[in-house]
């Protein structure tokens, strides 16, 4: 939905319970940013600096699902705009193998 289309208190309610995230355009494609970062780490001493960060920067992420070598975060605004700037935090003072933030892709059906 366009911002445009909403009441300042709609707005505000939608807000709240977090359930507005931007959404992007890529050639026929809608992307919906939405508020996760997946992260992937094979090494264990890797892993342990991945969660020392962790928790060096709790008002940043929290942890929804631990895996081991995968782990899924969410942005503490609960804002999918948050997303892409956590998943390069962790790239740039981390490196973990991957860090990306989950995007809901859109496309029209194709007839067939």
């Amino acid at each position: 939905m366009r911002r445009s289309t909403l009441s300042n208190q709609q707005h505000a309610a939608l807000a709240q319970e977090e359930a507005i995230h931007p959404v992007f355009c890529a050639e026929a494609a809608k992307l919906g940013a939405m508020p996760e970062v997946r992260v992937e780490e094979s090494s264990p001493e890797r892993q342990e600096v991945l969660r020392r960060w962790l928790r060096e920067h709790s008002e940043e992420a929290v942890i929804v699902v631990d895996w081991g070598e995968r782990i899924v975060l969410r942005p503490t605004s609960g804002r999918g705009q948050d997303a892409p700037a956590l998943a390069n935090h962790l790239t740039e003072q981390v490196g973990p193998e991957m860090a990306q933030p989950r995007f809901l892709r859109i496309v029209d059906r194709l007839d067939r």
